[in-house]
């Protein structure tokens, strides 16, 4: 590739759009094509063009264009961690040993943003590399000067204040218990509340969908992470829903509601939630079954 072109193309695009970064990414993009993938000097070969590229212009699409490992992965890895984009995370292939993993990309951009949400969504997933330096969500929450904590141990440290349904998806937000409660509760202004944490702490819809009875749910595909709201009868309003849960470890939790208060229930398979159910009151040990099926849901996931 003649380094020339890349220079002159460059500095015609950034004399027009005034962005330096992207004018040499747009130029790079055009030269790379025209690259011989078997050359020798990995500096300027197809692959790591199309990576350099891509980190300039800040465009995914490029990254698939790299045809090996690792440089296709490690370019998804940095343009992740260069947004703060963990979803992008997902969009890494590791076919080969040597190629970076979606838990040590997931970790990166967790440290980057100084985001323990980014963390949770590592789940049960593991990576050593090369020289011993581990990856996982216990190391990315230590990186981050926090002690991992899981679902269970939330619920146990506070279990008088959960109460209702939506109080995990709080759990899992703020990493504590919900405030005690004083006099009337207002629900609607407490689910509202719970979105507006969610949008602030960088969820947004990923999926949604309509699920038969008897279904296993897998059509989901759900993450480490998500934040699931459910209905009956129509797609979940995400501010008002009739009912949340969260997923961890690939799993479903939930807080169920009694009138002796709210109890932590799971892990539960999606299947769990298409078809008729039933329990135990664990205050009172009375058996109970529920007719409602869920066939609705949403799916918020850190963006």
């Amino acid at each position: 590739m003649d380094k020339k072109i890349i220079i002159l193309l460059s500095t015609t695009l950034f004399l027009s759009c005034g962005c330096l970064d992207q004018a040499i990414g747009q130029a790079e993009e055009i030269a790379c094509d025209n690259v011989d993938p078997a050359q020798i000097n990995e500096e300027w070969n197809q692959d790591h063009c199309f990576k350099d590229a891509a980190l300039r212009k800040n465009d995914p699409s490029l990254c698939e264009k790299i045809k090996y490992n690792p440089p296709q992965t490690k370019c998804f890895m940095e343009l992740a961690e260069k947004l703060g984009n963990p979803r992008l995370c997902h969009e890494m292939n590791p076919t080969d040993p040597a190629a970076y993993t979606q838990t040590q990309c997931l970790h990166q951009v967790a440290v980057k943003e100084k985001d323990p949400l980014i963390c949770d969504m590592i789940g049960s997933g593991h990576y050593s590399n090369f020289i011993g330096v581990s990856y996982n969500r216990e190391e990315c929450y230590k990186a981050l000067g926090l002690q991992y904590r899981d679902i269970q141990e939330i619920y146990k440290s506070d279990e008088k204040n959960f109460q209702y349904c939506y109080d995990i998806v709080h759990a899992h937000l703020h990493k504590s218990g919900p405030a005690a409660r004083q006099g009337v509760v207002d629900s609607a202004q407490e689910k509202k509340q719970i979105y507006e944490d969610m949008i602030d702490s960088g969820f947004s819809e990923a999926a949604k969908g309509w699920v038969a009875e008897g279904s296993d749910g897998s059509t989901m595909n759900l993450r480490d992470g998500d934040i699931i709201f459910f209905a009956d009868k129509d797609y979940p309003d995400p501010i008002n829903a009739p009912h949340y849960a969260i997923v961890v470890d690939g799993r479903i939790w939930q807080v169920l509601n009694y009138k002796q208060g709210g109890y932590l229930d799971g892990p539960r398979d999606p299947a769990y939630f298409f078809s008729p159910r039933s329990g135990t009151n664990p205050y009172t040990g009375a058996q109970w079954s529920s007719p409602k099926v869920y066939h609705f849901y949403r799916v918020y996931r850190k963006r």
